[in-house]
């Protein structure tokens, strides 16, 4: 008899099934919901527990949930979630941070000076922006800025860069932003903008 290596038996499989619910009643203090199941009437009457990440719940709140092994155990609420850790109307939130005070935020590579840096952070993500202008000609390759500690990426990440030919550079882990392709003519203007994650 041949083997298929891609069935398995049916009686290893765990039984579980994603179900929603209402909330009845909530004991953050316990850790536990009363609910009551889509398609049935009242509460369930038992205790079920939830993850943690799944608090806080309240009367009334939909969640989904899971049965195993007889029980139920609570994933997550239902509702709308924020895609970015700022608040409407872009005025930030408790825990971000914003500096323009450029000896806090990089220092200029050979023949480049910085005309403006701003730098804002939201928890583990960062955003760069650095103005500057080349005193003399300077070579793709060359580094441009040097982000200051703690403002550096966790990985190389690449920037936009606006000048009037096509360059693009690169953020490196050590905070120096790269020049790449053709180089920058003496007076030519830049701007980096780069977003990324702090390590």
């Amino acid at each position: 008899m041949d083997e298929n290596i891609f069935l398995t038996d049916q009686a290893t499989r765990p039984s579980s099934d994603l179900m929603l619910a209402t909330i009845v009643s909530a004991s953050s203090s316990a850790g536990t919901v009363q609910i009551q199941l889509d398609g049935t009437n009242g509460s369930s009457g038992k205790a079920y527990k939830a993850l943690r990440s799944a608090w806080p719940l309240t009367a009334g709140d939909r969640v989904v949930l899971m049965k195993q092994s007889g029980t139920y155990v609570i994933l997550g609420k239902i509702g709308n979630a924020a895609a970015l850790p700022i608040s409407l109307g872009g005025s930030g939130q408790t825990g971000s941070s914003k500096t323009t005070t450029i000896a806090q935020i990089a220092t200029a590579g050979t023949n480049m000076n910085i005309t403006g840096a701003t730098f804002y952070q939201w928890g583990k993500l960062a955003m760069l922006a650095i103005d500057g202008k080349a005193t003399d000609a300077i070579s793709g390759g060359s580094t441009i800025f040097t982000v200051v500690s703690g403002k550096r990426p966790a990985l190389n990440s690449s920037a936009q860069v606006w000048l009037s030919t096509s360059n693009t550079a690169v953020v490196k882990i050590n905070g120096e932003i790269t020049l790449a392709g053709s180089g920058l003519s003496s007076g030519g203007a830049v701007t980096i903008l780069a977003c990324y994650l702090l390590p």
